[in-house]
Order: structure tokens, then C-alpha cells, then sequence
């Protein structure tokens, strides 16, 4: 191993170094010699917590902090949180509630509640119709969803239809053929199954509504298909 010649040093910071056209010892020294900026983490976070976009008022819980961004409302990721729900409308965690905050923030009912459940009048969230208690089955939401888009394409009124409530109000029959339905066989499963009819179809002007809709079995539902029974 050959060792450094005598008198050849970095000429930054005076440390031997090998070899003759070399001139420092490594590139930070050489950056530094030229005047070259160097980025150091350390520095930077000390300058936004010294210097910074100034010292501010959590808009959540109060508490005075350094601000490191410029749109920063809030002291940390906690109240972060309570305020994207306030604006969202969605009701604070219990761990959110009893953990750091005794008490909710100020204006949290003004602002995020002032909506009613459409069906038993309790409180919801801004953006929400229906409670928890109250919210349908996640395949009675797919359902409606699709006739919500035939209805739209047809271009004609809709409301929320609830199939469980019409298959009652019809006694389980069907309204075409006034056979009894099978109640144990899943909806549009097999021919003897339960199935929602539209007595005036919505291609022809009949709206997606309870008054509009029948059960009926899902053979009869196909055998009838957009026709209206009982017109010339």
C-alpha cells in the first residue's frame, strides 16, 4: 500500500491526501473551499423551528405552536384530524374525545351537525340522509344505485325505493300472475324468486317510485318486460 507523498495536503482543511493532481482531500471539502452551498437537514429543521412561517394558534384545541408549512391551521397530526372531520361532517372518535380533548371544539355543532336522519329525525353528520341505525343494506344501495342511473338515462323522476317494504305491502305475491313468491329464495336467483316490477316502465315515462313499482316473481318480471299490462 503506498502511502501519501510528503507535502501533498488538501488545501481546504490541510489533511493528506494522495495522489498529485488532487487538490482536497474529498468533495465536501472542495464545495466548501468554492463557496458551494451544502445541504444539511439538521440546519434546515432548526431554521423552520427558529425562524419558520412564525408562531401561531392551534384552530382545534388552542395551544400556541411554531408553524412549519405555510398553510398549517393546526399543532399536529391529532388535531389535524378533528378538523378534516369537522369539515367533512363526520362525528369525533371516542379515543379523540376522552384521550387529549375533555370537550368538543368550539362551533363543531354549529358547523358539522344541523341535518336529520330522513326517516326517524335523529341528528347526522352535514353530508349524510340517513343514521346508522337507519342506513340499508349495502345491496339495497348497489340496487338503487343502478336504477337511480336508468332513471336518470330515461330522464325520469326517482326516489328511494325499499324492496323489503314493497314485498310486504304485497303480501309476498306477485302482482302479475298472483302466485305466491318463495321468501327463501335470494332475490334473482331463481324463477320463483322475488323480483321488483315497474308497473309503467321507466323507457316509457314511469317513474323509479314506490307508487310504480310491484313485486313480482323474476320469470314473470322477464315474460313481461317493458310492456305495460292491461294497455292496447
Amino acid at each position: 500500500m503506498s502511502q501519501p507523498e510528503a507535502g501533498v495536503s488538501c488545501a481546504h482543511c490541510g489533511a493528506p491526501i494522495m495522489g498529485k493532481q488532487l487538490r482536497y482531500c474529498s468533495p465536501s471539502c472542495r464545495n466548501k473551499a468554492k463557496g458551494v452551498r451544502q445541504y444539511d437537514p439538521a440546519k434546515r429543521q432548526t431554521r423552520y423551528l427558529t425562524k419558520g412561517f412564525g408562531t401561531r394558534t392551534c384552530d382545534v384545541c388552542g395551544e400556541t405552536y411554531t408553524a412549519t408549512y405555510a398553510d398549517q391551521r393546526t399543532c399536529g397530526r391529532l388535531c389535524g384530524q378533528i378538523m378534516r372531520r369537522m369539515n367533512m361532517g363526520q362525528p369525533l372518535s371516542c379515543e379523540v374525545l376522552h384521550g387529549q380533548y375533555t370537550r368538543l371544539p368550539a362551533g363543531y355543532y354549529g358547523e358539522a351537525k344541523g341535518r336529520t336522519c330522513e326517516r326517524c329525525g335523529v341528528e347526522v353528520g352535514k353530508y349524510k340522509h340517513l343514521c346508522e341505525d337507519c342506513q340499508p343494506p349495502e345491496v339495497e344501495v348497489r340496487w338503487n344505485r343502478v336504477q337511480y342511473a336508468r332513471a336518470r338515462r330515461a330522464g325520469v323522476p326517482y326516489e328511494w325505493v325499499d324492496r323489503p317494504a314493497v314485498y310486504e305491502r304485497d303480501q309476498w305475491a306477485c302482482q302479475i300472475c298472483g302466485d305466491a313468491i318463495d321468501r327463501d329464495a335470494l332475490p334473482g336467483t331463481t324463477s320463483e324468486s322475488a323480483s321488483i316490477d315497474h308497473v309503467i316502465p321507466p323507457r316509457k315515462g314511469g317513474p323509479h317510485a314506490m307508487s310504480n313499482v310491484q313485486a313480482s316473481h323474476l320469470s314473470c318480471n322477464g315474460k313481461k318486460g317493458d310492456r305495460v299490462i292491461g294497455a292496447a
